[in-house]
């Protein structure tokens, strides 16, 4: 296992800024071909390759095999527009500037697709979730062909995505055409964002657990109040998806593409399925069903590794760019690899926050999280995530052992919380100014309201 000093580690971490030694030359030395697949709303801990009992990834787990899998990877913020943002630019949402859902990114900060056509590439992205389209999040910059096409509503619910069969159609369509250029292909599936409605029902309900009804969004509602016919629902979403990515990655295979590309897959967020009484919400809480997701790269030709350390999105960027052999940037993401592909030593520690009342540092097995009111932290719960997943008994000060953390997360508190920001008001200033359309979709979505 890889180690570095506490001390170091912790201002690493809180500064948040690590800078690889730059090459002069803007070309990629490694120009590999770069393939992201991200999933909205998908727990790690539904996967059979993070140790679920239920067959939900069969062909995922399979790919798993063939890659470096990193167990305990976090998101930064447990939404999908400032997770991309943070995916998409290597920053935490407090240096990006995209706080909510209703913030677009802004032009200043970098983002990958926009380095990697600088550096030659052709950049194409297909997305199906509607906070992403281009006038909604500001993701666009960078990509050549950004597809957002979502002309049908499914015939259930009147919502704006495109489901995961259409999104694989459309890249297949793209990777018919020819091209001369290494590329980077991202693809974001909808699959398996509430409500719960899988084209087929691989799982049964087992259980007899009743929820509030007034504890299910209307949106997510489904004609009863068993919580375990939503969990079945959830996790047959996963297992309909994982078997359109699977005829997809069958197909990136078959034309040589898989074994001589940097294949990435993750997920924007979790899912809580009732745990700490949030029932099918995300970004509520700091919390492990949200906060953690699942991470996996695949180097050309396969590598199978598993990596226990933390992770967070924010490190694909500067991953990218150090396999590649392009110029490193000042971003709050660590290189996990090398061009090589050896795998790099990395502070053990990532961060994670909700709004401006939530901020959590995570190690490999233990977790703080603070609840901050105006700037100040006032309360602190730590969690022993080996002897405590679930995280339902927080731990009592006193033991110096979680002193590296909780100053990681004081000066991460200090850095990114704005006492004087009414995120509230902002975010209600920015609703006013949504479309019509967009309302719309946000409804149907669940989001507005919240």
């Amino acid at each position: 296992m890889r180690t570095i000093p506490a001390v170091a580690a912790a201002l690493l971490v809180a500064t948040g800024l690590v800078v690889l030694r730059p090459r002069r030359d803007p070309r990629p030395a490694n120009p590999l071909p770069v393939i992201l697949f991200t999933v909205d709303t998908l727990r790690a801990d539904r996967l059979g390759l993070h140790g679920h009992d239920r067959p939900t990834s069969p062909n995922l787990d399979l790919l798993a095999r063939e890659a470096i899998v990193f167990e305990n990877a976090i998101t930064p913020r447990s939404k999908t527009t400032p997770a991309v943002a943070s995916l998409m630019t290597g920053l935490l949402p407090h240096r990006h500037g995209v706080r909510s859902l209703y913030q677009p990114l802004s032009e200043g900060p970098a983002t990958l697709a926009g380095l990697l056509a600088e550096a030659g590439y052709e950049t194409a992205a297909f997305v199906s979730n509607f906070v992403l389209k281009r006038d909604f999040s500001g993701l666009d910059r960078g990509f050549e062909r950004y597809d957002e096409e979502m002309p049908t509503r499914e015939p259930r619910r009147p919502i704006h995505e495109r489901s995961a069969a259409d999104t694989a159609a459309a890249v297949r369509r793209w990777l018919a055409e020819p091209r001369e250029r290494p590329f980077f292909l991202w693809v974001h599936w909808m699959d398996p964002h509430g409500p719960y409605r899988p084209p087929v029902a691989h799982f049964e309900a087992a259980g007899a657990e009743r929820l509030p009804r007034e504890a299910i969004p209307d949106y997510q509602y489904l004609g009863t109040e068993d919580r375990a016919a939503y969990v079945a629902a959830y996790d047959s979403e996963i297992r309909c998806l994982d078997e359109e990515m699977g005829a997809l990655l069958g197909e990136l295979r078959a034309r040589g593409l898989l074994d001589r590309s940097l294949f990435a897959f993750t997920a924007d967020h979790g899912e809580s399925l009732g745990e700490h009484g949030e029932v099918f919400e995300h970004g509520a809480n700091a919390y492990e069903p949200c906060a953690r997701v699942p991470f996996l790269v695949r180097p050309p030709g396969g590598k199978g590794a598993r990596v226990r350390e933390p992770a967070s999105l924010v490190d694909l960027v500067p991953t990218v760019l150090a396999v590649l052999g392009l110029p490193a940037r000042r971003l709050d993401g660590h290189a996990l690899f090398d061009a090589s592909w050896n795998i790099l030593p990395t502070p053990p520690y990532r961060l994670h926050e909700r709004e401006d009342t939530v901020r959590a540092v995570r190690s490999a097995d233990r977790k703080v999280v603070a609840t901050v009111e105006r700037g100040t932290i006032v309360r602190l719960e730590r969690y022993d995530l080996r002897a405590d997943p679930g995280e339902a008994n927080p731990i009592e000060p006193g033991d110096a052992t979680w002193r590296p953390l909780e100053t990681v997360l004081a000066r991460y508190v200090e850095e990114s919380v704005d006492p004087f920001l009414n995120l509230a008001d902002l975010v209600a200033r920015r609703r006013r100014e949504l479309s019509a359309e967009h309302r719309e979709g946000l409804r149907a979505l669940g989001y507005l309201g919240r």
